[in-house]
């Protein structure tokens, strides 16, 4: 970490031997038990503080009853205090819940543009020609990533790619999505951040779009330009507020929907004046900026475009051009994110005559704010984050510059997502195993004998299966499950959450026909709140059916998975579109039957039945009218895509002797498209897995999960779906794993 002064300013303070530039704000709060206290409180700065005010305040309303008072926080690095749970005035606080208020204060300032300081990101120089195509900065406090830095990497002729992540102050935490290997056509270019936290980036080589939850890869997916049309080479993206996502490819922008696994072209708009579009970017408004101009080696404008996603067709409403080649935009929000009113406008030119220039739209002029040194790559980024600081990524050596404006003194408060319990006045938090424990083995929960009121955490793991009439969904912790449960009355009749939603809840624990429920008190966010979008969900446990309805209520709740299932002949018919059922499955050898239940709030009912052999994937219930609620456990699916498999997949068998020992053989063809044949042979009867990978180590598709008797066999891959590239095909059986390599060639 290097601070450096590139510009003479004036102080608007003076704090004599004490450096303090930028608009300071805490983020990556953090809340950890302390020996001998309540709790320890860790932050961090984007810069040096004047003050710190650490406050504490009561969650269910009224004034602070402790404020920690700060002085000259040094940079970079954690910031820790220490509550010892008492008042101002040296009392112990009243128990219960309280949010923690982080305060940063920036007394001082600068009178014009400065740079704060520079930080080399990573440094691990593996290879020459690394370029950080463009960098994003978090501005969603209510996100737990608030304040973290997210770069995309390659290196010329895409010999290497990576994304980054770095906390606010430009200290490396990790890198993800690697590429595989050399030249892979990993590009990744533009990238953008929605108001969800989530991270969308497009990698121009692969005409792709991937999406990420943190540095987890969620989505992936590939665009195919109508006919008549050059094919889709991506560049800027952004998504507007009711998820449309737009993406300049040449002299084009796309407007794309994507849900369900499927991506639909909405529109593709073009303008006769502008042949290429580079950067994109949303202002509060909803309003649509573009960086372009007459070719890829003349895009020395900024356009201002019909509003979104209101106008279903682009227009070109206004323009400004800039000295040199136009290669990133960066639009403050400012306070009000309803409204552009106080959005402020950023463009960065390369060239001798560029640098980072703020746009004003009504004098249709560009004014230039900093030039820095080496500015004349095209792949310099610039980013802004909370409090209006301007982020620049200089692409030689992964090197981040902070750039403060001439706006101080400031004041930020970030409050922390999680708050801090003291025990008397309110519950305090206990797993999930805790609250629905049973000590004297009755099946009923002790708490709900007890009548206790108790403070839960746990993951949303299912939809709703009430629909809109009521609230049914599961959770779990790394200890257990349970129902979540709210009846009707009251406003609304059901709470809306979505699959991995982290949520508290403070209830009382019930139970239904053997099934355990958690009831909030109330439905107002006191009682239960999302913590956290877009938590991890845990994995599934694998069992056998004689395993699940052995230890049903250890599993209650949970999501677990059921391998190699066949319908029982008294079962049931497969339910239709809109209906419930439950049928009757029996485990491979038919030794032991469990209920499958497909619910009609799910769209799992109204698909084709799968094969005679199937796996299970959902919720472990249960439903008995018998005191003791013993007995009754089912698996209730969730979707369609993830929970139901047929596993025989068109494994076909061969007329050839038994095979001594395991074996995969080379798919024929190969390269081939779009389908190959994949002979496997198995010396003793046993399951068999066979997938597909791609080269990030990402599961495309299952070609075999059963069952076999011993002998050859043989299925066909069908890659259609696909896109151009090296796959590898895996089986693994009896302990052992075997490899080939595939090349689909479109």
């Amino acid at each position: 970490m290097g601070r450096r002064v590139v510009i003479i300013a004036a102080l608007l303070a003076s704090f004599l031997g004490y450096e303090a530039y930028a608009n300071v704000y805490a983020s990556n709060i953090r809340i950890a038990p302390a020996s001998g206290a309540v709790a320890k409180i860790t932050f961090a700065l984007n810069d040096s503080a004047s003050v710190v005010n650490v406050v504490f305040k009561p969650a269910a309303g009224g004034a602070a009853v402790r404020t920690i008072v700060l002085s000259d926080i040094p940079f970079p690095g954690d910031t820790s205090v220490v509550w010892d749970g008492k008042t101002d005035g040296g009392a112990a606080a009243p128990g219960g819940m309280y949010y923690v208020d982080i305060e940063a204060r920036q007394l001082g300032g600068v009178s014009t543009w400065t740079q704060a300081w520079e930080n080399e990101v990573y440094g691990d120089h593996i290879t020459t020609g690394l370029s950080c195509r463009d960098v994003e900065v978090n501005t969603i406090p209510t996100d737990r990533n608030f304040g973290f830095i997210d770069m995309t990497e390659s290196t010329n002729w895409y010999m290497y790619s990576r994304m980054l992540k770095a906390t606010a102050f430009g200290n490396f935490v990790t890198v993800y999505d690697t590429a595989a290997g050399p030249y892979t056509n990993t590009d990744p270019w533009y990238m953008t951040q929605t108001r969800d936290g989530k991270i969308y980036t497009t990698l121009a080589t692969k005409a792709q779009i991937r999406i990420y939850n943190d540095v987890q890869l969620v989505d992936s997916f590939t665009v195919e330009a109508p006919a008549g049309l050059p094919g889709f080479s991506p560049t800027g993206i952004a998504v507007a507020s009711n998820g449309t996502i737009y993406v300049g490819g040449d002299r084009y922008i796309y407007r794309l929907t994507r849900a369900g696994g499927v991506t639909t072209i909405v529109g593709v708009d073009s303008f006769p004046s502008i042949r290429y579009f580079r950067d994109l970017a949303f202002d509060d408004g909803g309003s649509l900026y573009a960086t372009g101009g007459v070719s890829a080696s003349g895009y020395k404008t900024v356009y201002k475009l019909g509003s979104s996603p209101a106008a279903p067709v682009l227009a070109l409403i206004d323009s400004v051009a800039a000295p040199d080649y136009a290669t990133h935009l960066a639009i403050f929000p400012g306070t009000d994110l309803q409204s552009n009113s106080d959005d402020i406008y950023y463009v960065r030119a390369r060239g001798t005559t560029g640098g980072v220039f703020q746009i004003n739209w009504t004098a249709h002029t560009l004014t230039q704010l900093f030039q820095p040194a080496t500015s004349t790559s095209q792949y310099h980024s610039i980013a802004t984050d909370i409090v209006g600081n301007v982020y620049y990524a200089n692409p030689s050596g992964e090197w981040v510059r902070m750039y403060a404006p001439p706006t101080g003194p400031n004041s930020y408060t970030t409050r922390a997502i999680d708050q801090v319990t003291i025990p008397g006045g309110g519950p305090t938090p206990v797993p999930i195993s805790e609250a629905r424990k049973d000590l004297n083995g009755d099946f009923v929960p002790d708490h709900k004998v007890l009548g206790d009121t108790l403070l839960v955490y746990g993951v949303i793991t299912t939809p709703n299966f009430n629909g809109t009439s009521s609230t049914s969904y599961y959770m779990q912790d790394a200890t257990a499950g349970v129902n979540l449960y709210k009846s009707a009355s009251g406003s609304p009749a059901a709470l809306s959450f979505d699959l991995g939603d982290s949520i508290m809840v403070i209830g009382k624990i019930d139970q239904y026909n053997g099934l355990t429920e958690l009831v909030p008190l109330a439905k107002d966010t006191t009682k239960i709140k999302v913590v956290k979008k877009g938590a991890t969900l845990p994995t599934p446990v694998k069992l056998s059916v004689a395993q699940y309805i052995a230890n049903g209520e250890q599993y209650e709740s949970m999501l677990i998975e059921l391998d190699s299932l066949r319908k029982a002949s008294t079962s049931p018919a497969w339910p239709g579109s809109g209906l419930d059922a439950n049928l009757v499955y029996t485990s491979f050898n038919k030794a032991d039957t469990v209920t499958i239940r497909f619910d009609k709030d799910t769209d799992v009912p109204g698909h084709a039945e799968p094969s005679t052999v199937v796996s299970f994937t959902g919720v472990a219930t249960q439903f008995i009218r018998a005191t003791p609620p013993a007995g009754g456990y089912q698996l209730t699916t969730r979707f369609w895509a993830t929970d139901v498999k047929g596993v025989t997949v068109g494994v076909q068998e061969l007329p050839k002797p038994v095979p001594e020992a395991y074996y995969l053989k080379g798919n024929y063809p190969n390269p081939f498209n779009p389908t190959t044949t994949v002979e496997f042979g198995v010396p003793r009867d046993g399951m068999v897995q066979i997938a597909v990978y791609n080269v990030l180590g990402q599961q495309v598709e299952q070609l075999a999960n059963e069952y076999l008797r011993a002998g050859a066999h043989r299925v066909v891959f069908d890659a259609r779906s696909l896109v151009t590239g090296t796959y590898f095909c895996v089986m693994k059986a009896d302990g052992r794993m075997f490899t080939q390599k595939m090349l689909l060639v479109k």
